[in-house]
């Protein structure tokens, strides 16, 4: 969800999540498909 919305991602996207508080992220799968999810921690400046 993206402020309170669902959004849906296609292969080969990317979801950059900025916000570090709060209840988090839902993700979940539609189908069958494997899906690969990879976080990364950026360093603030």
């Amino acid at each position: 969800m993206a402020g309170e919305r669902k959004i849906t991602l296609q292969p080969g996207s990317i979801f950059l999540a900025e916000d570090l508080t709060g209840k988090g992220h839902i993700s979940r799968t539609i189908g069958k498909e494997d899906w690969i999810s990879v976080a990364v921690n950026l360093a603030s400046q």
